[in-house]
């Protein structure tokens, strides 16, 4: 089935004013095939949206919009651009002209009436650690029995979620797509666009606390995901997080949604006897190239499904989780599933593992950094190193607003817990950290720098066979040279 934007339609949509170009006036069939907001993407016959940011204005890109044979201009009315095309609607060729007040909010209600047609499940990923893993990982799974896309990279904002839903095949079966927020009442917004057929938390975190304030906002803004939930859809929890099985409890008479949890062990009686269903991992066994665990599920707990990746990477139990949680409630064959997700390539600079001469291991771990993020990372590097080969190298976890200075320090209680022998770090919070660790753990080597570059000299001079190195930090620092100057200076295998 092709996609078909028809004038009317986009009229109602955006409340805009439609104005026929003399060709298509009384062409009562007249259809576009897809809406465009790239003149260098744009197929004939689509209509060309000019949008407008703080660095370009698709205004400018008209006349490319028209030469590419674009079917349509949606303007923003007041622009000059706009009163111009009034003035050449009737010329040979002309497109038909879509004005509107602001034509963001107009891509969004195209996306948002475009939806209402789709027949497919879609699932919103959001939360504060994790989207864009668990993003991948419900595709992998899902991909496995059923037409599934995903959203691409990291378009999961406005335009990006809207691009997504106006990309998506009318014939998918699924569409799971990763939503983000970094304003306060975003998320309302991008749950009346996507409205979820599934909605998955992966967790509430300190990221972006310098912008929200608090962790509870949050936790609201997170939450607001499920505004605009159909009736008897499904809200996928992740059970490890306090302050979600709080919120749970604390909305159980919303009938507009069941909830389900993914946790570990830890927590499956706690959750169970709240009356919530349950995915849960067992066994975990984590090596330098390998992680395997069984999931369980209270609706059938006498099964199991293993679940073996060829990497060490804790943090996929969640993410895993998800994905059989979406698979089971759609009704799918749980073995094949469960194979799907074991074929899960890692990507990306995400808890990378390399093994390199010298049997030096190498975790990168630089995509960037959060206390959670930090917190896994460690976790991975705890079950496959040994304490005195252990060498740290980290970055401030940065946007963490009033909560920064008592998170870094829970980070270098960390550290101290798992008696690394080395730790090199840089940016004004890990300076505290340096400080901390001299006092509590002047066992442990611990140097700060104020560059990146001479960190790095220093790092290569340390490090002995079969150390065990993690590098971490937000993506301010770049500390991916670091890692990159490791695997040259050490080579691998």
């Amino acid at each position: 089935m092709k996609t078909r934007f028809l004038p009317n339609q986009l009229q109602q949509w955006t409340g805009g004013k439609l104005i026929r170009s003399k060709n298509s006036a009384n062409d009562t069939e007249i259809f576009y095939p897809g809406i465009s907001t790239d003149t260098r993407s744009l197929v004939p016959g689509e209509v060309f949206l000019a949008l407008r940011g703080e660095n370009f204005d698709g205004h400018n890109f008209i006349d490319q919009a028209i030469k590419r044979g674009a079917g349509m201009l949606i303007m923003d009315a007041n622009s000059a651009q706009a009163q111009e095309m009034q003035n050449r609607i009737h010329e040979p060729g002309a497109p038909e002209l879509l004005l509107v007040s602001d034509t963001l909010v107009a891509y969004m209600k195209i996306a948002a009436g475009y939806r209402q047609t789709l027949e497919t499940t879609i699932i919103g990923v959001t939360g504060s650690v994790g989207k864009t893993t668990t993003r991948r990982m419900v595709h992998q799974i899902l991909n496995s029995q059923l037409r599934t896309e995903q959203s691409d990279a990291n378009l999961n904002n406005q335009i990006g979620l809207s691009y997504t839903i106006l990309s998506t095949n009318a014939e998918a079966q699924v569409l799971v797509a990763e939503i983000a927020v970094d304003r306060i009442d975003e998320m309302a917004e991008l749950s009346a666009l996507a409205r979820p057929d599934i909605a998955i938390i992966t967790g509430i975190g300190y990221s972006h606390a310098l912008y929200f304030g608090s962790r509870e906002a949050i936790l609201k803004e997170k939450t607001d995901l499920l505004r605009d939930m159909k009736d008897n859809s499904l809200v996928l929890l992740n059970g490890n997080d306090a302050s979600l099985r709080s919120w749970a409890i604390a909305n159980k008479e919303d009938t507009r949604f069941a909830t389900w949890f993914v946790s570990s062990l830890k927590y499956k009686d706690e959750i169970l006897a709240e009356g919530f269903p349950i995915f849960w991992y067992e066994d975990l066994t984590l090596t330098a190239d390998s992680t395997d665990f069984r999931v369980k599920c209270s609706f059938t707990p006498e099964e199991s499904w293993p679940i073996h990746l060829p990497f060490a990477a804790s943090h996929l139990t969640e993410s895993t989780m998800f994905g059989l949680a979406c698979a089971y409630v759609q009704g799918l064959e749980m073995n094949l599933a469960a194979q799907a997700a074991s074929d899960f390539v890692n990507t990306g600079a995400r808890q990378q593992i390399s093994m390199l001469e010298q049997n030096i291991l190498l975790l990168d771990d630089s995509y960037n950094s959060s206390p959670e993020a930090m917190t896994s990372g460690l976790t991975t590097l705890s079950h496959i190193s040994e304490s005195a080969q252990r060498i740290g190298v980290f970055g401030d976890m940065r946007e963490l607003g009033q909560y920064a200075r008592k998170l870094h320090l829970e980070v270098a209680d960390q550290i101290i817990d798992m008696s690394f022998r080395e730790i090199y770090l840089i940016g004004e919070e890990m300076q505290r950290v340096a400080e901390y660790l001299h006092t509590k753990a002047p066992t442990i080597k611990t140097r700060w720098f104020e560059d990146r570059d001479t960190m790095a000299q220093e790092v290569l001079e340390a490090i002995r066979p079969r150390d065990a190195i993690m590098v971490k930090a937000s993506r301010y620092f770049e500390l991916e040279h670091i890692a990159d100057a490791i695997k040259l200076r050490f080579g691998g295998k």
